[in-house]
C-alpha cells in the first residue's frame, strides 16, 4: 500500500467518524421537547441544544474559515489564532470536538430522560 493510499484510507475513516458523531449529536435531541433540549442540568450553561449550536459553529470556524477563507465577521463571531494548518489537521480538530461533545450530550440526555422517569 502506498503512502497516498494509506493517507486516503485514514482520511476516509476520519470522514466516517465525523459523520457518525454528527449523527449522534443530532440523535441526542430525538424525542425531546424544546424545553428538554434547553434544560440546564449542570452548573455551566451547557444544554443539549447549546452543544449542537456550539459544534455547528466550531465546525464552521475550523473548516469554513480555514479552508474557504471566510472572515470571522462573516462567521458572526471574532476568533483568532488559527494560523496555517494542513487540511487533515482541521479534520482531526473537528473530529476531536465532535467526539468530546458527543460524550457531553450522552450525559445530558441521560439526565433529561431520568427527569422524565421520576
Amino acid at each position: 500500500m502506498t503512502a497516498a493510499e494509506t493517507l486516503g484510507g485514514v482520511r476516509a475513516r476520519c470522514d466516517e467518524l465525523i459523520e457518525e458523531y454528527r449523527s449522534a449529536l443530532h440523535d441526542a435531541l430525538d424525542d425531546l421537547t424544546e424545553e428538554e433540549a434547553r434544560l440546564r442540568l449542570v452548573p455551566s450553561r451547557t444544554t443539549l441544544l447549546g452543544l449542537l449550536k456550539h459544534v455547528t459553529f466550531v465546525e464552521g470556524v475550523w473548516c469554513d474559515q480555514a479552508v474557504t477563507g471566510r472572515s470571522t465577521e462573516q462567521l458572526g463571531e471574532v476568533v483568532s489564532g488559527r494560523g496555517k494548518r494542513v487540511v487533515w489537521a482541521l479534520h482531526l480538530q473537528v473530529l476531536r470536538e465532535l467526539a468530546q461533545h458527543c460524550g457531553h450530550a450522552d450525559i445530558l440526555r441521560e439526565q433529561v430522560l431520568a427527569r422524565r422517569g421520576g
